[in-house]
């Protein structure tokens, strides 16, 4: 069995849509927040579980459906990151400038942090 990684602009993610929501009902972001943190635990038994992106067109990025946001991430061994949690409206064509305040992007810092836990 792998493990479930969140990168930090997952996690900022996270935290701007539980934000957004309290700003209307405190209630149902916490509900919210638990759903979407849920969600990818059954990515560390099966993490080849979601879809590919079909804005990427390439099997290195899938995306898993936390209802009504998309959790997007990077399968590395047995391994999943984390890499963007998004609100299914968004248009994702340009994906990835899901770009990190560094300016790289959120599919190269992750790559990056995989070869960091490889050594």
């Amino acid at each position: 069995m792998g493990q479930v990684h969140w990168s930090e602009p997952a996690l900022d993610d996270l935290k701007d849509i539980v934000s957004f929501v309290a700003r209307d009902s405190p209630a149902y972001a916490v509900k919210l927040a638990n759903r979407i943190i849920k969600a990818p635990r059954r990515l560390a038994v099966s993490p080849r579980l979601g879809s590919i992106m079909p804005e990427l067109r390439q099997d290195i990025v899938p995306e898993f459906w936390g209802w009504p946001h998309r959790i997007i991430y990077l399968v590395r061994d047995r391994d999943c990151h984390i890499l963007a949690v998004v609100h299914t409206s968004r248009d994702l064509s340009g994906f990835p400038p899901l770009k990190s305040q560094s300016g790289n992007s959120r599919l190269e810092n992750a790559c990056d942090a995989c070869k960091e836990q490889d050594r």
